[in-house]
């Protein structure tokens, strides 16, 4: 008994390293994030407002729809960046999450041991 409370406990100390480390990650991920989808946003003003002024200076009409899709075709590297960045960021919420589903089960895998060792008579 003792020797699996112990090893709960090097279980316990390594998953909360983790889950440590996992949370410093996500922190970094969320500000790159955050900063790629900044500068996505602003090429695409900047490209939009730049089919504005050539749409002025042509006298050629675009469509809300054209006008978009220019757009996008503008600015793809910062989107397929800014995207990229999200799916990171996604990817490692869903590891936070799993992490602190292990960290709670052994959590409850600890305190079971401690109550029945606290329960067994001792010779």
């Amino acid at each position: 008994m003792i020797d699996e409370l112990h090893a709960i406990i090097k279980e316990l100390s390594d998953i909360e390293a983790l889950l440590i480390d996992t949370a410093r990650a996500y922190k970094t991920l969320a500000r790159d994030a955050a900063l790629a989808r900044y500068d996505y946003d602003q090429a695409w003003a900047d490209a939009q407002l730049e089919i504005k002024h050539q749409s002025d200076v042509s006298g050629q009409k675009v469509t809300v729809g054209i006008g978009d899709a220019l757009a996008t075709v503008a600015v793809k590297e910062q989107m397929k960046d800014a995207r990229g960045k999200e799916s990171d960021l996604d990817g490692a919420k869903k590891d936070l999450i799993a992490i602190e589903a292990i960290l709670s089960s052994a959590q409850t895998r600890s305190r079971l041991l401690t109550i029945e060792a606290n329960l067994t008579p001792r010779p």
